[in-house]
């Protein structure tokens, strides 16, 4: 069901909870938003990788994480600069934008929802409307599968 057009061995974020749908509609489904956003030329796979670490480190959710992470070993991350990026969100690497994101990112997490529409303003304050329907999006996809990191357990 997960047909993104990376190397055999790549896993997209995201694509073991869908794994454990297999066979379900809503496999299908979520496999087919995962295979439009990783195809998408908007954010770049390490924006996307990065937004998946995030939000599966803040929910907990440890195979997302790991798959987040493995896509960020293939993008030139290091183990030390993975893991202090998701800890701390800076990183020399980053950049501008990429911070922004991260910090986006992680207050989806926690939902306050005052804080986020605050963060969710000052984020989208000039970009493109296609980038910011995009992080969105991805932000609120990676929220929805690590939520589901249940279902790994379950089934």
């Amino acid at each position: 069901v997960v047909n993104v057009p990376y190397p055999p061995e790549f896993v997209p974020p995201g694509a073991g909870i869908i794994r454990a749908l297999e066979g379900s509609p809503a496999s299908a489904a979520l496999a087919t938003i995962l295979n439009a956003a990783w195809n998408s030329t908007i954010t770049s796979r390490r924006v996307k990788a990065l937004i998946f670490a995030v939000v599966a480190r803040g929910l907990g959710c440890q195979a997302c994480e790991a798959e987040a992470a493995e896509t960020l070993r293939r993008e030139g991350w290091t183990e030390p600069e993975i893991e202090h990026v998701l800890t701390y969100l800076t990183s020399k690497k980053l950049t501008t934008f990429e911070q922004k994101v991260l910090e986006f990112a992680r207050e989806t997490v926690r939902y306050q929802t005052r804080r986020l529409q605050e963060v969710a303003q000052s984020f989208a304050a000039g970009l493109k409307r296609e980038v910011l329907l995009e992080v969105i999006g991805l932000v609120c996809y990676a929220n929805g599968l690590a939520r589901m990191s249940i279902l790994l357990h379950r089934c």
